[in-house]
């Protein structure tokens, strides 16, 4: 698995068991709830697949239709790179000046877009297809050093954000003035994202003063999820003879 071997490599001994099993772990998740269709990353959809495949042998093996097979579902963005190491996914680990959380205030928005990382002379010199084709290489396989790789990604990366959050055009227009000028990119993604989640960080508040209801609906939310997974569990243990 891609993921097993990525964050494997960050350690050089006493890889966690847990780690490895991870994707067993998803698999359980989705099909004890009989899930059909699961929001991910791109680097997730092995995961996914992996899930199918189970599906696919219970199934077989034991001569029902009882587990669907899920399918990954993708949006317009299915990777972030992380805003500190854009050759790597965004993600918490990395720290927080790598992400952009969604309750996030505008400032502090503003103060994390304009630390990423970008290309110094504000150039596309790849385009997204031909960057993400090497980083899907080795790196001894790229014929490209890691810093103008690295560039390349975030600049790329803040690009691919304004898409997903800018107004239309926006993204469009920056391309076409290169040398591309981060003191305006940087501010205007910054305040784009801001204005994505003003509504999320205002619910937010508003939950946040209210905790008993919060409980409430994670106590009917939990019912409902072992209700579903009490049955499963129950219709795999009868199809397949132990209790």
């Amino acid at each position: 698995m891609t993921q097993f071997k990525d964050k494997s490599g960050q350690q050089d001994k006493n890889i966690n068991l847990g780690l490895l099993d991870y994707p067993v772990l998803q698999a359980a998740d989705i099909l004890i709830h009989h899930g059909q269709a699961v929001p991910v990353g791109r680097d997730q959809v092995q995961h996914v697949e992996l899930t199918r495949d189970i599906a696919r042998f219970y199934n077989r093996k034991y001569g029902v239709d009882y587990f669907p097979e899920p399918e990954p579902y993708l949006t317009d963005t299915p990777k972030l790179r992380s805003l500190t190491d854009p050759l790597k996914k965004m993600s918490k680990s990395l720290g927080e000046k790598s992400y952009v959380a969604l309750a996030d205030a505008p400032e502090v928005i503003l103060k994390k877009i304009k630390g990423a990382v970008s290309e110094t002379e504000g150039r596309t010199t790849l385009s997204e297809k031909e960057l993400d084709k090497l980083l899907s290489k080795l790196p001894e396989e790229r014929g490209l050093d890691e810093e103008t790789l690295r560039g390349q990604a975030g600049v790329w990366n803040l690009i691919g954000l304004l898409r997903l959050f800018g107004h239309e055009g926006e993204a469009q227009a920056i391309l076409d003035s290169q040398p591309i000028r981060y003191g305006e990119l940087k501010p205007l993604l910054a305040e784009r994202i801001a204005e994505r989640f003003a509504d999320f960080r205002k619910r937010k508040r508003e939950l946040e003063a209210d905790p008993d209801r919060v409980l409430k609906i994670f106590a009917a939310g939990g019912e409902r999820a072992r209700e579903t997974a009490r049955k499963t569990m129950e219709d795999v243990r009868r199809t397949i003879g132990i209790r």
